[in-house]
């Protein structure tokens, strides 16, 4: 298992995710961010939040990102 922590960034600021979650593959992690940036964007107005959802691995390397638009 790996740890994968997923970070809202707008291009100013950035929410930390300090605690991350674990999961068997980088695909398990990517359905999960899928599902963080459906949920993040469900509750906001078109253009309201902006950025992207970056997923950052146990060794701080950015493995996927999915863009707000």
């Amino acid at each position: 298992m790996r740890r994968y922590f997923f970070h809202p960034r707008d291009g100013t600021d950035e929410i930390k995710d300090d605690e991350g979650q674990e999961f068997a593959s980088l695909a398990d992690a990517e359905a999960h961010a899928r599902l963080v940036h459906n949920e993040l964007t469900r509750h906001t107005t078109p253009g309201q939040i902006r950025g992207r959802l970056v997923v950052i691995d146990a060794e701080g390397n950015e493995v996927f990102e999915l863009p707000f638009t």
